[in-house]
């Protein structure tokens, strides 16, 4: 079934590579590869089909780009996969030569957790090769003097465990080098060419998984203050506290541990840590928390600040005249929250609505279509303002310069045009 499916799949890859003009076949039934392209299955779960592959671009660099092939000589570059306690040893660093030689003696400068350093190595170490008989790889090293591109050793050098993993290793080929060496390796340690003021701070335990995490963030259209390699600690509470928009006081943790100190000043701190091994679920996290925090101002700030609303008092429902005034309203726009002033079609202050009631029972807000009762202290039925009047909430000057940045709803921007265009026949700049 399996063999069924690989034949269907390869069989439907070979027809779309025939329409755009190339001839393709399995790897292993092409005769001629200067008229057919070769087709290697390869499995990403498994790893199946990854020796062939590499044996076939081997195999074909030979045969075809032998001229082309040079081995060029220039400073050995390495990248660091990890830091690591070796016994014996101490502090190593696991790394990838995948340019020049490293030679043991040799002067470096290698990306670290503060900034580039340098230093010089002491030792260059592989696993000794399997031995004759034994079905289990050895854990002593072998010392090498030196290594080519491309390899995996690790490395002993004087501050060797505040390397960064995902960073960097160059070889300095003399003095004069030094410092250009260590200003190149200080601009790739930033993933970010840009900060914000206000912004999330990002934390990843790779310098490629905070570039990972800085693009995600970039295509998002989120702002970044800051993005650092390690653990999450106080310090980066502290400074995503600072941040001016609540909605960005946040810090975005892939793949990393949060210290106890952090998780402490996190009790006392306005931040919130959204930690995951998987990235886009950070960023999804961070989403449905921001439009939560949003939701919980909006309803804040519609609680503390005046929101435009209209009612008409319905004729035949005056159960009090004055002290206070209780009559029965519809609100005809917005939605109206007592305790807020009250003024008629003049702009004329009128009294206080001091509470709302529906069905005998108080509520502490009416929204649009509602019919409720209304207590309105300082007003006198008959004087202040009659039975199918239209009412509207009184705003302040100040509470509509405010209003301008909130988010209104259809009805609310119709009543706020309505004093607006009240206020600025008498006054043309009112509320601006």
């Amino acid at each position: 079934e399996a063999r069924k499916l690989l034949d269907e799949r390869l069989y439907a890859l070979s027809e779309g590579l025939y329409a755009q003009g190339f001839s393709a076949e399995r790897y292993d039934r092409v005769s001629d590869y200067t008229r057919n392209v070769a087709m290697v299955p390869v499995s990403a779960k498994t790893g199946a089909g990854v020796p062939d592959l590499l044996a076939m671009m081997v195999g074909l660099s030979q045969r075809f780009l032998e001229k082309e092939l040079e081995l060029e000589e220039r400073p050995g570059e390495a990248t660091i996969l990890e830091r690591a306690e070796e016994r014996g040893l101490g502090a190593v660093a696991n790394v990838i030569v995948y340019q020049g030689n490293l030679a043991t003696g040799d002067n470096v400068v290698v990306t670290g957790r503060d900034g580039p350093f340098a230093t010089k190595i002491r030792g260059i170490y592989r696993p000794e090769a399997l031995r004759p008989g034994r079905g289990t790889p050895s854990r002593r090293m072998a010392s090498l003097p030196q290594v080519q591109a491309a390899a995996g050793v690790k490395i002993s050098a004087p501050g060797i465990e505040n390397a960064l993993p995902g960073g960097l290793l160059k070889v300095v080929p003399d003095a004069s080098r030094l410092q250009a060496i260590r200003e190149e390796l200080e601009a790739e340690t930033h993933p970010i060419a840009a900060v914000s003021e206000n912004g999330v701070w990002l934390k990843a335990d790779t310098l490629g998984g905070l570039e990972a995490l800085a693009f995600e963030c970039q295509e998002a259209q989120l702002p970044v203050k800051g993005a650092e390699v390690g653990s999450v600690g106080k310090r980066e509470v502290l400074l995503a506290g600072a941040v001016k928009d609540r909605k960005l006081r946040a810090i975005l943790a892939f793949n990393v541990a949060v210290l106890p100190e952090a998780q402490e000043a996190v009790r006392s701190a306005d931040v919130k840590i959204l930690q995951g091994e998987v990235m886009y679920r950070i960023l999804e996290d961070y989403q449905a928390w921001r439009a939560d925090r949003e939701a919980r101002e909006e309803e804040d700030r519609r609680r503390t600040t005046t929101h435009p609303a209209k009612l008409e008092v319905l004729p035949g429902f005056v159960f009090r005249h004055s002290k206070p005034a209780i009559v029965g309203i519809k609100v005809l726009a917005g939605t109206l929250r007592p305790p807020c002033r009250l003024m008629d079609r003049e702009g004329n202050d009128v009294g206080l609505l001091k509470g709302l009631q529906e069905e005998g029972k108080p509520v502490k807000e009416a929204s649009e279509g509602k019919e409720v009762a209304a207590s309105v202290d300082g007003a006198v039925v008959g004087r202040s303002f009659a039975e199918g009047d239209q009412l509207w909430v009184v705003l302040t000057e100040e509470g509509v310069r405010q209003l301008k940045a909130a988010s209104l709803t259809p009805s609310e921007q119709g009543v706020l045009d309505e004093v607006l265009a009240r206020h600025r026949a008498r006054q043309p700049f009112w509320g601006t």
